[in-house]
């Protein structure tokens, strides 16, 4: 990895280059230490990124994510795009709504269904109330 790492520095903009490196559980720590070494003067930055809302078998654990580690040189930026997955996104946008149902549990309940329904975890069952006014999760409980 630092022969690649050394090498990728050279090629990148020293000014405005960006350096994106996906990679799985086992070497994401050899790789920040890498990274932090070969480019100290950097900003760096990771990120998760869900490939398998199921998850993976991983020995003894499911995983569901990779990490993204990015590595912006000096005057490299993106700029801020917040998403809170409950405000309507723009016009034009893929969705217009919130996307409410990316905020039920998943898996499956033996029937079927999502396991998601407080019948079907009364010991387990989490509501977040929303106030359709403010559209912001709203205090208290019915």
């Amino acid at each position: 990895m630092r022969r690649r790492l050394t090498l990728s520095k050279r090629l990148l903009n020293p000014k405005t280059g960006v350096l994106v490196i996906t990679i799985d559980e086992h070497e994401v720590h050899h790789l920040g230490m890498l990274l932090e070494q070969i480019f100290s003067e950097c900003n760096r930055q990771m990120a998760t990124i869900v490939i398998n809302r199921k998850g993976v078998a991983q020995s003894r654990l499911l995983r569901s994510e990779e990490y993204a580690l990015f590595t912006f040189m000096a005057e490299a930026y993106l700029p801020a795009a917040p998403d809170d997955l409950l405000s309507p996104e723009r016009e034009g946008a893929r969705f217009t709504k919130p996307r409410w149902e990316w905020l039920l549990r998943g898996g499956g309940g033996g029937g079927g269904g999502t396991n998601s329904r407080r019948q079907d975890r009364h010991l387990l069952f989490f509501p977040i109330f929303i106030d359709p006014e403010k559209k912001r999760m709203a205090h208290g409980a019915n």
